[in-house]
């Protein structure tokens, strides 16, 4: 098993100093809008492919682990939400993702040592 790495041409590689907390979670997401009629039935409309999410947490992150990440998340070529990049999972598994949820609130654990969740969706198509 290798160390979850995040990815970008002309960027440095980010790899996290530890694994991200189990249970790893992956999560699809149907696109759809329920309604219910006047009589009581169920409505759908499917407004294109389930989404794909990573949802990723990581304890015993250092200072520097944390400022690394939010360099990679500042960097205009990622631009937090704005582009994508590779996450690679622990397994080695590739996937073109995006940050879903802009921002990072990095939770003290211990002095000098944090935790940070993180939420990414796999680009459509990819």
């Amino acid at each position: 098993m290798s160390l979850p790495t995040f990815t970008r041409a002309g960027m440095t590689d980010l790899t996290f100093s530890r694994e991200n907390v189990l249970p790893t979670r992956h999560p699809r997401l149907p696109r759809q809008r329920l309604s219910r009629s006047d009589s009581g039935k169920i409505k759908v409309a499917t407004l294109g492919a389930a989404d794909e999410h990573f949802p990723l947490a990581f304890q015993g992150l250092t200072q520097a682990d944390v400022d690394a990440l939010i360099a990679w998340f500042e960097d205009p070529l990622v631009n937090w939400s704005e582009n994508s990049f590779t996450y690679t999972d622990s397994g080695g598994t590739a996937y073109t993702v995006q940050l879903l949820e802009p921002g990072l609130d990095p939770q003290q654990e211990a002095p000098g040592v944090y935790g940070v969740e993180l939420l990414l969706i796999r680009v459509p198509g990819t």
